[in-house]
């Protein structure tokens, strides 16, 4: 007996065609909507806890140093903020009311920006500014899907819980909007202004995808290189699977308490400098870094002297929004 003789094979193909009918009416419907009502441009801001460059997780940190430009710094923070065009349409240049910037107040001195980047773009900047505590962003071309990711070096913590209140634009018929971390894949598809049947299955596909693709990952992994050596190896810790712009750091337990100083590497954007910390109980802070734009990390150090000879436990935390993991990988010392 063929396909079509039966019901359930004329009942398969009516529901296609009605398929493929609506899908059609959907997609018509939606360019239909966006000639008639064209979407809002629209920016969101997303705001990472700041880090203490300082922090005392490892112990004392009364001979560690921070200096910027001959200047020591008492208290500094890393902060980084994300501009995002979350529109369907440009924000020009021409979009600056006089050509004036927006300008964010941190309320606390800005001593440098260490890192300012357009993503995707090639590894393109943006125009910017500082005066004192204000972050001066634009008149700048920003394309939807585009952010502007900017870290700030600070002289104290910077109040990010306000900064909504603080932000003044000059942005004719631009939609502002502030969040505390990025957006999460179901968000992202809650968000979607296309809630045409095309639309949603598009959506429910990539989002079973998504969580598919999470399901399946071993989430955040590192490598060691090398794996082992002698007291005195520079060693590079690799990671991925991060939140993006998370903070990785690495400790060890040295067995016993000491007093004895000891080389970390604090990195800063994309500068890294090496300073001498006194040990004063068994965790040492070994090296400090940062997740990238798709969440992979480096971070490299050097095996402290007087470590004994086997296996040296490294420790690895890494900060996100919200919450801090940690995990376990060993350095053989020779």
């Amino acid at each position: 007996m063929g396909f079509f003789s039966g019901g359930i094979g004329f009942n398969l193909v009516t529901l296609l065609v009605a398929v493929v009918g609506i899908s059609v009416t959907g997609i018509g419907v939606y360019y239909a909507r966006k000639a008639v009502f064209p979407p809002k441009r629209r920016l969101t801001y997303f705001v990472l806890p700041p880090v203490s460059l300082l922090s005392g997780d490892s112990g004392s940190t009364k001979d560690i140093e921070v200096r910027y430009q001959g200047e020591d710094l008492k208290d500094p923070y890393l902060v980084t903020i994300s501009v995002e065009n979350t529109g369907s349409h440009a924000v020009m240049s021409s979009q600056f009311d006089k050509s004036r910037p927006a300008v964010i107040d941190l309320g606390v001195p800005i001593k440098a920006v260490p890192k300012i980047v357009v993503t995707p773009g090639a590894g393109a900047g943006f125009e910017h500014s500082v005066s004192g505590a204000e972050l001066r962003l634009g008149p700048d071309l920003l394309n939807p899907g585009q952010s502007v990711v900017v870290q700030l070096l600070t002289e104290g913590l910077p109040d990010v819980g306000g900064l909504e209140e603080r932000t003044v634009h000059h942005l004719g018929e631009t939609k502002i909007e502030f969040k505390d971390r990025q957006p999460t894949v179901r968000e992202q598809v809650r968000s979607s202004k296309v809630w045409t049947l095309v639309g949603a299955l598009i959506g429910v596909a990539s989002l079973v995808a998504s969580l598919v693709a999470l399901y399946n990952a071993a989430g955040i992994s590192v490598s060691l290189s090398p794996d082992n050596g002698p007291p005195g190896t520079r060693v590079v810790l690799s990671g991925k699977g991060a939140e993006r712009f998370a903070v990785i750091s690495v400790y060890t337990n040295d067995g016993e308490t000491s007093t004895t100083t000891s080389n970390v590497t604090r990195t800063v954007g994309t500068s890294t400098a090496t300073e001498k910390v006194t040990i004063y109980d068994d965790t040492l802070e070994l090296g400090q870094g940062q997740a990238d734009q798709d969440g992979r990390f480096q971070v490299s150090f050097t095996v402290p002297e007087g470590i004994a000879k086997g296996a040296m436990e490294l420790i690895v935390t890494v900060r996100q929004s919200g919450s801090t993991s940690f995990g376990y990988e060993d350095f053989f010392i020779r």
